[in-house]
């Protein structure tokens, strides 16, 4: 009997070793690593990108430049949030205290910043005097008006209760809607994702987003992706064991089913408080598979097209003023602008649209017709039209209509992305790879109305940075009319 439990114990080890090389070859669309900064003795979790680093959630032992360590009567060392910047592709510099103003004997949780607002929101203990016991002190989220040195005017958010927990802030682009998680009275169990708008100065009773997001279970660290896809972890919506990550879109007011990310950033572990860049090419996430809360990176090694926008046309509109002449002092001027286009214009004030973007020197000459003639002269600076930031498709060969069963040329060569240093090109039709040049000839088969979509990845500004930036286009494609 001996040895026949001994056979089980091997091959269920072999069993493991088989699953968990099947994990670490996982031919999935992300590629995943743990960051350096990690500690194998502390947690590090709810990473926030801001600047040039992460903000993020840990109870670490403190550093010699910040010799304060509070610890309770159990040995219990709060969470405070730390800043960590990227010295090169590989290393990062020595965590710090991300704000000595928000440092104290409590915990610091998750947080997010609004970058048009200049808005901090975090997660705190409620209590924060005299003695207590850190780890049942109820917590609740703040904001604060953010600088490089100093919080301005730190506000509880006004729905914050000692019966309850509201935690995990994450605010919308134009800082008018935060979204978080809370265990408040009428949710659907545990914690659920809820969200307030910031309406005439005043935040808005709390919205559950309803049983298509929220679980029996909990929902927890909700991160608005352009404020209308939202990422969460829920250990409901059958995960793969733990939290596990999941997106969701609103459209008309109703939230799609929610979808779990792919193997390796989800696992059998916690993974939890999700954040990506502003082209979903590279992020972060946090989970325990390697035993304490960690603090991955991810790749999304394929283009993402969600949130692809439709193509907007540029346009090189100015406006054109003089400011030099009291006008009503001197009458019978005539003011004409020469655009260096070809065109001329008359008037005081004149609105002129380029018919493509580069460099032009304006120039207004002002003439008194009663008067000598040419009465003022000025070359205004060289004016920039430049065309919009985006993925620009330009269908070219094409008069006026598509005709199937006819190639026609597509050339992505007129986008404008100052900010990162094209690498790779991807033409989708329908959602189908069809390219991965920059330039593409198509036909297609069959009439119909068709998507074509562009996605651009590159290098970004600061190193190892990857950015990918989407447009889409619809093209009708009609069926070829038969000679006579």
């Amino acid at each position: 009997m001996r040895k026949n439990r001994k056979h089980i114990i091997i091959l269920f080890g072999l069993v493991l070793l088989i699953t968990k090389l099947s994990f670490s070859q996982d031919t999935s669309l992300y590629k995943v690593q743990r960051l350096p900064f990690n500690s194998r003795s502390y947690s590090a979790y709810a990473p926030m990108i801001m600047e040039d680093g992460l903000v993020f959630c840990s109870n670490r032992k403190l550093f010699k430049n910040f010799p304060k360590d509070y610890k309770t009567k159990t040995g219990y060392r709060p969470f405070n949030l730390l800043f960590t910047s990227q010295k090169d592709s590989l290393k990062w510099n020595t965590p710090e205290i991300f704000s000595k103003d928000l440092f104290s004997k409590v915990n610091e949780g998750s947080s997010s910043f609004c970058e048009f607002t200049k808005t901090l929101f975090y997660t705190r203990n409620l209590l924060t005097e005299n003695t207590f016991s850190v780890e049942s002190n109820t917590l609740g989220v703040f904001y604060t008006m953010w600088t490089p040195s100093v919080l301005i005017n730190i506000r509880d958010f006004p729905y914050n209760k000692p019966e309850y927990n509201i935690v995990d802030p994450s605010i919308s682009e134009d800082g008018t809607t935060l979204y978080f998680a809370s265990d408040m009275p009428g949710g659907f169990g545990g914690f659920d994702i809820y969200r307030s708008h910031f309406i005439r100065g005043v935040w808005s009773t709390p919205e559950n987003l309803g049983s298509d997001i929220n679980t029996g279970n909990s929902e927890r660290y909700p991160f608005i992706y352009q404020d209308n896809r939202l990422y969460f972890s829920s250990n409901g919506h059958r995960s793969m064991g733990g939290l596990d990550i999941f997106f969701t879109l609103e459209k008309d007011s109703t939230w799609t089913k929610p979808t779990p990310l792919d193997v390796p950033v989800n696992s059998t572990s916690d993974d939890f408080s999700f954040v990506a860049d502003s082209g979903l090419a590279t992020g972060y996430f946090s989970t325990n598979r390697l035993g304490n809360d960690d603090i991955f990176s991810f790749t999304n090694l394929m283009p993402s097209l969600l949130g692809c926008m439709e193509q907007i046309e540029n346009k090189y509109c100015f406006r054109f003023k003089d400011r030099k002449v009291e006008v009503d002092s001197i009458p019978n001027l005539i003011y004409l602008w020469d655009f260096d286009d070809g065109t001329t214009e008359k008037g005081i004030r004149v609105r002129h649209c380029f018919s493509d973007s580069g460099l032009y020197r304006v120039k207004l000459t002002i003439t008194d017709v009663l008067g000598p003639g040419v009465f003022y002269s000025e070359e205004i600076l060289m004016v920039e039209a430049k065309p919009r930031k985006q993925v620009y498709i330009d269908v070219v060969d094409i008069d006026s209509t598509a005709i199937a069963g006819e190639p026609i040329r597509f050339d992505g060569s007129s986008s404008y992305l100052p900010d990162i240093t094209p690498s790779e090109y991807h033409w989708f039709i329908d959602e189908n790879s069809v390219s991965n040049e920059l330039e593409m000839v198509y036909v297609f088969d069959k009439p119909g109305t068709y998507q074509l979509k562009l996605v651009i990845r590159g290098i970004g500004k600061k190193e190892n940075e990857i950015k990918e930036y989407c447009s889409s286009v619809s093209l009708v494609i009609v069926e070829q009319m038969e000679e006579n």
